[in-house]
């Protein structure tokens, strides 16, 4: 019985070559799920825009018991995004106090 050396040799190197195919696709394959899914989150991340003046004043309108006084200079305070961000995103029960805080009242 004759082994052929070269048939063993390139079946081997098939073998090899496959595995290293099958890894770069699997590779690239998770990439592209990867940014897939990067994608989507950020997509839900701008859909949310909590810093949108319809946002900031639709979580006003929550707010019990506040005057033209109080809102206006409610208004001057969310001037900062991020004061206006932490409003919208925060619970409506604390809305109330966490502005009267700010306001120092």
């Amino acid at each position: 019985m004759e082994i052929n050396n070269n048939s063993l040799v390139m079946g081997i190197g098939n073998i090899i070559g496959d595995r290293r195919k099958s890894a770069s696709l699997s590779t690239s394959s998770c990439i592209q799920k990867v940014q897939r899914t990067i994608k989507k989150e950020t997509q839900k991340a701008e859909d949310k825009d909590y810093s949108s003046i319809k946002c900031i004043v639709a979580a006003l309108q929550t707010v019990p018991n506040m005057d033209d006084e109080i809102f206006l200079e409610v208004c001057e305070l969310l001037e900062d995004e991020r004061k206006a961000t932490m409003l919208v995103a925060m619970d409506v029960t604390v809305r109330r106090k966490w502005l009267l805080k700010k306001l120092q009242r």
